[in-house]
């Protein structure tokens, strides 16, 4: 069921246990939008949760725009390199509040200093 996923996500996040960071990369796969909801605005929290390479292809392919923004906003969180990339893609979206949180999430980056 969806919602024991959803919650057995939340209850893990602050774990420092390496099986978790597997989990939630396991979690942004899942079918349910909501559960890779979950995922992802873990991934804003903590960052360094969710793989960057993930997210970036997590925020031009997933079939809801709202995880899309929460992507976004995952990707500007982590503060890497490698989440120029993702955030790039994601401002030729169709839906304008992804366009405009991944552009918004890019000068953040650019604002802290992280090298392209």
């Amino acid at each position: 069921v969806w919602q024991v996923r959803a919650r057995a996500l939340e209850a893990i996040a602050s774990s420092d246990d390496p099986a978790v960071r597997k989990a939630y990369a396991r979690a942004l796969s899942d079918s349910v939008r909501h559960v890779r909801r979950v995922a992802l605005r873990a991934g804003i929290d903590h960052p360094g949760l969710l793989p960057v390479d993930l997210l970036s292809n997590l925020v031009v392919t997933d079939t809801d725009w709202e995880n899309r923004v929460e992507a976004a906003m995952a990707l500007g969180a982590s503060k890497e390199p490698a989440a120029y990339a993702g955030l790039d893609a994601a401002v030729a979206d169709s839906n304008e509040f992804v366009r405009t949180t991944a552009a918004r999430e890019r000068r953040e980056l650019e604002r802290a200093g992280i090298p392209r």
